[in-house]
């Protein structure tokens, strides 16, 4: 097992052990969005996945106080680790849980969304009637796109079912295995597919195995308009 993946798991005992399975609880001590923590959390392969860094296993270490080099340990157990008995905390006060940023950004349909790139001003605030919030960094011209059908919707791994939100940003660069929105010339509107680099060739791939969704191959007739950074549910 490799550093990275002894981390994940060291994380996640912490996570289970020491902050009542709250995500928001590991987020709040090392002082990182939520959002953040679980792409840490995130198992091998899955895209959007961030490795643990030297870095950041130092501020793990200052945020659960732990010693130096337990949390690389495979045996690491989070409830054998106490503060110095040097310390004294009795005058120590809580510190009040850290404020996410929030912004919220325009929903629009697929038709406007496949012109997006090319507008001057991509949108009126006064026109739009429906935002949503996110806490993830975007640019100004990032926009939400309800999901539509299933074509990108699996049984297993990441998935995005007909009626989910995705947050889209026209100034991230696609790579290989990104999920983006992209425009057909022939098409009236976007199209919401992951990204495929091989050999050369660039592909929008649909996640849904039935045979019916086949791979597009993009050539001088599709525009990628931008790059899938969130994703979630309106409850209501």
């Amino acid at each position: 097992m490799d550093r990275y993946e002894v981390r994940r798991l060291n994380l996640i005992k912490l996570k289970d052990e020491l902050c009542g399975g709250k995500i928001a609880e590991v987020a709040r001590r090392i002082d990182r969005s939520p959002s953040y923590v679980s792409r840490m959390l995130m198992s091998a392969g899955n895209p959007g996945k961030k490795p643990i860094s030297e870095k950041m296993v130092e501020l793990i270490n200052t945020g659960f106080r732990l010693p130096q080099g337990a949390f690389d340990h495979p045996d690491f157990d989070p409830n054998s680790i106490a503060p110095p008995p040097e310390f004294d905390f009795s005058n120590v006060s809580e510190v009040p849980e850290s404020i996410e940023i929030k912004n919220k950004y325009p929903v629009i349909s697929a038709v406007t969304a496949g012109t997006w790139a090319e507008a001057v001003e991509p949108y009126q605030r006064h026109e739009i009637d429906e935002y949503l919030l996110t806490t993830e960094k975007a640019s100004d011209n990032a926009f939400w796109l309800k999901v539509v059908g299933d074509s990108m919707s699996t049984l297993s791994g990441i998935s995005f079912p007909d009626g989910m939100y995705i947050l889209i940003d026209p100034e991230v660069e696609a790579i290989n295995q990104s999920y983006v929105v992209a425009k057909l010339k022939s098409v009236n509107e976007a199209t919401f597919k992951q990204l495929v680099i091989d050999v050369g060739q660039k592909f929008l791939k649909p996640l849904n195995p039935d045979p019916m969704y086949k791979p597009i191959p993009i050539n001088g007739d599709c525009k990628i308009v931008g790059v899938v950074i969130d994703a979630k549910w309106k409850l209501r």
